[in-house]
């Protein structure tokens, strides 16, 4: 099954970190629920320099 994705945050932040990452949030959810804080501080490029609107 294919997923469209963009891969620039793969490419920015790395597919080993990013995989870290997702493979932590899973634990999380199935161990303690919802993440309802700041712990993975998933950034979205607001406020980025040169940026477009």
């Amino acid at each position: 099954m294919k997923v469209p994705v963009s891969v620039r945050r793969l490419d920015r932040d790395g597919r080993a970190l990013i995989a870290l990452k997702f493979m932590l949030a899973e634990l999380h959810l199935a161990a303690l629920g919802p993440i309802r804080h700041s712990l993975f501080n998933y950034r979205f490029g607001h406020g980025k320099i040169g940026s477009r609107g």
